[in-house]
C-alpha cells in the first residue's frame, strides 16, 4: 500500500544538515531531502536508481532543484521507427528510419563527455536494429546505464546475449496470458527470458497495457506476472480515442482494490504507485497550474531526425525542439525550457503521465518552499 509522505513540512524547514547550497542566496535548503523522503514514502526500500525511467538519487535531485541549465543525464534513443507488430493503440509513426551505428557511436561518446548517465533504447521495436548488441556494448564500456524495451519477439537466446554484454534492464512489453492479446503471447519464453534476467542480475520488468479486451483478466494477468518473477510491473491504459475508459475502470476498480490488499504485490514499487491512480477520473494529464517541466533540463528523446520535448511530444506526433543536424542543440533545449509552460500545452494537458505530473509538483513545492 502507499504510505504517507515521511514527516511533515515544519520538520522539512528546521533540518539542521544541508544537503544542497545555493551560495548566489546564501540560504541552505533541504529541498532534495525532502523529495527523497517523499520518493521513499511510496517506493520504500527500493534504490531509487532502479526504477527505470523514475530513476532518481540525490546526485541527480541536487543539479534539478538547484539550476535551471539544461544538462543531459537520461535519454530516449528511438533507434527505430517501426515494428514488427501493428497494435491497434499505437501511434508511432508508420514510415522505415533509424539511427545509424556511427551516429549513436557519436551520440554515446558525446553524450558521456555532456554528463549521460542512463539510456532507454526503444523504437519502434529496437531490436529491429541490426546493430543493437553493439549498440549495448558501446554504451556498457562508456559505463552508462541502458535499458531496453521490446516485444520480445526475438528468441530467447538473443536476449541472454545481450544480458551478456551488460544489458542493465529490460521492458517486456506483455500483457498476460489472458485476454485477446496484440503482443507476444508465448508465456514460456517470456518466463525463460525472466528467469535468464534474473539469473544475470537484470532489472527485468513488464509493460502492461489495458484495453477493453484484457480489462476483465486484469487481476489474473497482474498476480501471473508477479509469479513468474518480474522485477516490476508497469500497467497503463491504452491510448485509443475508441476505448470506453470509465467502463474500463469500472471493471478495474474492484480488481485493484483486492491488488491493493495483495501483500505480494506490495514489493513492486512501481506496479504500487500506479495501481491507486488508473482507476482516477485524471489518470493521465496535467490539471493544475504546472509552470515548468523540470524532467527537460536533464532528459531528452531523439530519433534518426529530431529531438523532443519527451516520448509522449514523439507519440502524439506534436512539438519537436531540433533537427539532430543543428549544432546549437544545448541552446535550442535551454530555449524549450525557458519558453514551454506545460499547463498551457494542449499534448501534456490530455497526456502527461501521472509520475511526470508527480515528480513536476514535487520540484515546483521545492523551488517555491511549500515544503
Amino acid at each position: 500500500m502507499l504510505g504517507n509522505a515521511v514527516g511533515d513540512a515544519s520538520r522539512h524547514k528546521n533540518l539542521n544538515c544541508s544537503l544542497l547550497f545555493r551560495q548566489s542566496e546564501g540560504c541552505i535548503y533541504d529541498v532534495v531531502q525532502y523529495m527523497l523522503d517523499k520518493f521513499h514514502s511510496h517506493f520504500p526500500n527500493n534504490e531509487l536508481q532502479k526504477l527505470g525511467y523514475y530513476t532518481l538519487n540525490q546526485e541527480r535531485l541536487e543539479k534539478l532543484v538547484g539550476t535551471e541549465t539544461v544538462s543531459i543525464y537520461y535519454l530516449d534513443l528511438i533507434l527505430t521507427s517501426y515494428c514488427n507488430i501493428n497494435c491497434t493503440y499505437c501511434k508511432f509513426p508508420i514510415e522505415k528510419s533509424k539511427i545509424s551505428f556511427d551516429d549513436v557511436q557519436k551520440i554515446i561518446v558525446k553524450g558521456k563527455q555532456d554528463g549521460l548517465s542512463f539510456v532507454h533504447i526503444t523504437g519502434g521495436e529496437a531490436t529491429l536494429h541490426e546493430d543493437l548488441p553493439s549498440i549495448v556494448t558501446q554504451l556498457q564500456n562508456q559505463n552508462i546505464r541502458k535499458l531496453l524495451t521490446t516485444n520480445l519477439h526475438k528468441s530467447s537466446d538473443y536476449y541472454t546475449a545481450l544480458f551478456d554484454v551488460g544489458l542493465d534492464e529490460i521492458n517486456i512489453s506483455y500483457d498476460g496470458p489472458k485476454g485477446k492479446q496484440e503482443r507476444i503471447s508465448d508465456c514460456a519464453k517470456v518466463l525463460k527470458v525472466i528467469t535468464t534476467a534474473q539469473a544475470k542480475n537484470v532489472v527485468c520488468r513488464i509493460n502492461m497495457t489495458i484495453t477493453e479486451n484484457n480489462c476483465q483478466h486484469f487481476l489474473d494477468n497482474i498476480l501471473y506476472m508477479a509469479d513468474i518473477g518480474a522485477s516490476d510491473i508497469k500497467p497503463v491504459t491504452a491510448v485509443l480515442d475508441s476505448i470506453n475508459l470509465d467502463q474500463v475502470k469500472k471493471v478495474l476498480q474492484p480488481q485493484i482494490e483486492k491488488l491493493l490488499g495483495n501483500q505480494n504485490c506490495e514489493k513492486y514499487p512501481i506496479l504500487t504507485f500506479r495501481l491507486p491512480r488508473l482507476i482516477e477520473k485524471e489518470f493521465r494529464g496535467i490539471h493544475t497550474n504546472m509552470p515548468k517541466c523540470y524532467f527537460l533540463l536533464d532528459d531528452v528523446c531523439r530519433d534518426s531526425k529530431w529531438y523532443y520535448p519527451c516520448m509522449i511530444h514523439l507519440r502524439e506526433k506534436s512539438e519537436k525542439i531540433c533537427h539532430v543536424s543543428e549544432a546549437d542543440v544545448q541552446q535550442k533545449r535551454q530555449d524549450y525550457y525557458n519558453d514551454f509552460v506545460p499547463s498551457k500545452c494542449k499534448i501534456c494537458i490530455e497526456n502527461c503521465p501521472d509520475f511526470m505530473v508527480y515528480f513536476n509538483t514535487l520540484i515546483k513545492e521545492a523551488k517555491s518552499g511549500n515544503f
